[in-house]
């Protein structure tokens, strides 16, 4: 008898401790789940009013981010750029040593969570072989930092994900729901100054609130509309830009040449500061001029800038010997390079990242 209440008493009490238990969990999966219920959270990205740096070259363009929970206390930031990632930087040989080559990127991406006080954030840099590091990232205030706190870096398509392992950063995790905004810092090396110094400057850098409102991506692939009757030419003061509706953007299958196809002219942009060999020296230090310009009468005139476009994804993309007609002109792109020919003159030009000649 004594020994069978014993072990009621025993199940009561096993009972009793799984109970706690169980509520004890409870309360701690719901508190994680308060924390990540915001996410996920997409951004639009867009350059503050104002700026008046030069345009970042194609390679460094970005779309949109998205915030995501990635388990425990693991934050997911996805970047959407609009071409692709940009390239780790190469190095070359300068006069004073190893040096990123023109037009390299270097990107910093700061994540400002909107619950912390002061100038506390996570700052993430990209990779900087002249360092001698990859991809970095840490809790930064000022000067101060602390350890390393990337958990793993990839890259698919057009998207960079960073996920970061926030364990030990209660400030930063906060105790409600976690919103931040998102900076997106971006450099570009130019060629050494007379004195062969290593010349970087920044360029435009767009701003990923967390209040705006994501890039609604086209349903469908867009289609070339009619030319209007009378198109008015692009101004070629700086980069050209889409003269009017009748203006139709395109791009190579490597997404490294964007071009603009107008009735009068066709302006291409190579999606790198390096621009085209055969173009001047670039007058902002990066590389030579990017825009290459063609007119009916296969009168080729050099530029630099970026031809604009309402959004990338709105590009009509060219398939490798799918031949496409657009505003007069017949275009025929290869794996080594596009050619556009207009119909009425016959005169063009033939553009790849390499070599640009009209005819």
């Amino acid at each position: 008898m004594r020994s069978r209440t014993l072990e009621n008493r025993l199940a009561v009490a096993t009972s009793s401790l799984l109970a706690f238990a169980t509520v004890g969990c409870s309360i701690g999966s719901g508190s994680e789940v308060d924390r990540w219920a915001a996410l996920p959270h997409t951004m639009g990205c867009m350059f503050l009013p104002g700026d008046q740096l030069a345009d970042p070259p194609g390679a460094g363009l970005v779309r949109q981010v998205t915030l995501s929970h990635g388990g425990g206390n693991r934050l997911r930031l996805d970047v959407e750029f609009k071409i692709r990632v940009p390239p780790e930087p190469r190095l070359i040989a300068g006069r004073y040593g190893p040096q990123e080559a023109p037009g390299s990127i270097t990107t910093i991406i700061e994540i400002r969570p909107k619950h912390v006080q002061g100038d506390k954030l996570i700052e993430v840099s990209s990779p900087s072989p002249k360092a001698g590091h990859g991809w970095t990232a840490d809790i930064s205030m000022f000067d101060e930092s602390n350890p390393d706190i990337l958990d793993s870096v990839s890259v698919r398509g057009r998207t960079l994900t960073l996920v970061l392992d926030l364990n030990a950063q209660e400030e930063i995790l906060g105790t409600g729901e976690f919103q931040a905004d998102v900076d997106i810092v971006q450099m570009v090396a130019g060629q050494p100054d007379s004195t062969g110094l290593p010349n970087v400057f920044p360029v435009r850098s767009p701003q990923c609130l967390w209040s705006t409102p994501p890039i609604e991506k086209p349903a469908s692939p867009s289609t070339p509309a009619a030319p209007s009757a009378n198109p008015s030419p692009p101004d070629l003061t700086g980069a050209p830009a889409a003269a009017d509706g009748s203006a139709r953007y395109v791009r190579t299958k490597s997404g490294k040449v964007r071009c603009v196809v107008d009735p009068g002219e066709v302006v291409c942009e190579r999606t790198s500061v390096e621009g085209f060999p055969q173009a001047p020296a670039s007058t902002t230090g990066a590389g030579r001029w990017n825009l290459a310009k063609v007119d009916t009468n296969g009168t080729l005139t050099w530029a630099e800038g970026n031809i604009g476009g309402a959004d990338l994804d709105d590009d009509l993309v060219l398939e490798y010997d799918q031949v496409q007609q657009l505003n007069g002109w017949n275009i025929e792109p290869t794996s080594g390079g596009t050619r556009f020919t207009n119909t009425p003159s016959g005169h063009g030009v033939f553009v790849s990242i390499d070599n640009v000649y009209t005819y």
